[in-house]
């Protein structure tokens, strides 16, 4: 069997012309994707999957090989991004509106979601990181010339009980959970979502969407890209590389969701600043340009305490 393809935690061998297998240490993750696209397997984005394995220490599972198929970050460089964005986000809208309600976020699985994906993940990036342990100090930052809070600053702020009584009360669906660009497959018209993460302790349609949100904002696809200038303790300069299509897709993307769907910007804000923070610990064990991802948080946080 060939291999095609590193993703994160996992690689992809080509088993014949139909077919890949996807190979991970440790079960629990893969089985979870294996289970989430089994149980979808009724919708027209779904990837077929089958044999899901265990072989000591890895597990695998067999997928249609998508050929011909681009992700979306590339697809936006030559398609009209309006038309595309609409049939990508009419496709997970259709899934979520023709799910059953698994019921509404409590207020008690968002304080957990805070506590867990905030404030612990954000301690655990300082004990892993000295440097960014010394700008998290700081109790203001100046990122590209507009002055912001820093993320201690907020987080003992009124800022985290009102984020708390926003987030609870949407209903909750068995959501892909992962919809990067790099997640989201196209041929023509036909779409195709793979690599669901559905271990969300907050499972509605802004978290879902926030990870869309995520890759075209900011160029989250092209991030590694990014050159950043540090004038002072306190003063940075981002300049972003935004892949072709990004800018004017983000603006329509967030007229869709918001004035189309209704959904409430705040929300998909405060969970994409925890998916940029999320990865932090990762990108630190890298030495993958950590501090783009630290002050982007930075920056979301900031922009809620304006909604």
């Amino acid at each position: 069997m060939e291999t095609i393809q590193h993703t994160s935690g996992a690689f992809l061998k080509k088993i014949n012309k139909h077919s890949l297998r996807k190979i991970s240490s440790g079960h629990h993750k893969l089985h979870s994707q294996y289970e989430w696209l089994k149980r979808n397997s009724h919708l027209n984005t779904s990837v077929h999957v089958k044999n899901f394995q265990r072989v000591g220490d890895f597990s695998s599972y067999d997928m249609e090989f998508l050929d011909g198929y681009e992700p979306l970050y590339k697809a936006l460089q030559r398609r009209d991004n309006n038309i595309l964005l609409t049939k990508v986000l009419d496709s997970i809208f259709d899934y979520a509106e023709k799910s059953q309600s698994l019921g509404q976020v409590s207020k008690n699985e968002v304080s957990l979601y805070i506590e867990k994906k905030l404030f612990l993940k954000h301690q655990e990036i300082l004990e892993l990181s000295p440097d960014l342990k010394k700008i998290a100090s700081l109790p203001i930052l100046y990122i590209n010339d507009i002055k912001l809070l820093s993320l201690n600053t907020i987080m003992n702020s009124n800022l985290i009980e009102s984020v708390i009584n926003s987030l609870q009360g949407s209903n909750k669906y068995d959501i892909h959970g992962d919809l990067t660009a790099e997640n989201i497959m196209i041929k023509k018209d036909i779409i195709k979502l793979i690599d669901p993460n559905n271990e969300n302790e907050i499972s509605d349609l802004n978290l879902e969407i926030a990870k869309l949100s995520q890759s075209l904002r900011f160029g989250y696809e092209s991030l590694d890209r990014a050159l950043i200038s540090q004038y002072s303790k306190d003063r940075f300069q981002i300049d972003f590389q935004y892949i072709d299509g990004y800018s004017r897709a983000y603006q329509f993307f967030k007229q869709y969701v918001l004035e189309k769907k209704k959904l409430s910007y705040k929300k998909i804000t405060i969970h994409e600043a925890i998916h940029f923070l999320r990865l932090l610990p990762y990108k630190i064990s890298k030495g993958e340009n950590e501090l783009i991802y630290y002050l982007i948080t930075v920056m979301l946080m900031n922009e809620l305490l304006n909604e």
